[in-house]
């Protein structure tokens, strides 16, 4: 290992409990990711009733926020940001990837909420008339 990875990786090290990794295990993580995403679906089906009700923009963006507020709340409640989660799950995606093929059921919960996300967008573009 060279002179100039050694220095990254200390640093990275040093840094982790500042970037919120420390925290972050590829359990938490996952946990994390699944409240996130429910809480996203949420906000979609909140929106859907608004949209099919012929909500304001001004109703629209507040939900939005709101929606954007509790997020952002759940990711403090584990001590890291959106950016941070995002960051630890790129660096630690074979540890993730391992710890789904331990435990199949939250792989399973995982492809759930990729289709629930998936029928809401197309739920939501057709309300649009996109």
């Amino acid at each position: 290992m060279t002179t100039t990875k050694r220095i990254l990786l200390t640093l990275l090290l040093l840094l982790s409990p500042v970037l919120g990794w420390g925290s972050l295990t590829p359990e938490t993580f996952l946990q994390l990711e699944v409240e996130v995403r429910e809480l996203t679906l949420a906000g979609m089906e909140r929106r859907i009733e608004l949209l099919a009700n012929q909500a304001t923009r001004v109703e629209d963006t507040s939900l939005d926020n709101r929606t954007r507020r509790t997020i952002d709340a759940v990711y403090a409640e584990y001590g890291t940001s959106a950016g941070e989660h995002a960051a630890y799950g790129r660096q630690n995606s074979q540890a993730i990837e391992a710890w789904l093929d331990d435990n199949p059921s939250w792989k399973f919960r995982l492809l759930y909420l990729d289709n629930q996300f998936e029928t809401l967008s197309e739920r939501m573009q057709a309300i649009r008339g996109e």
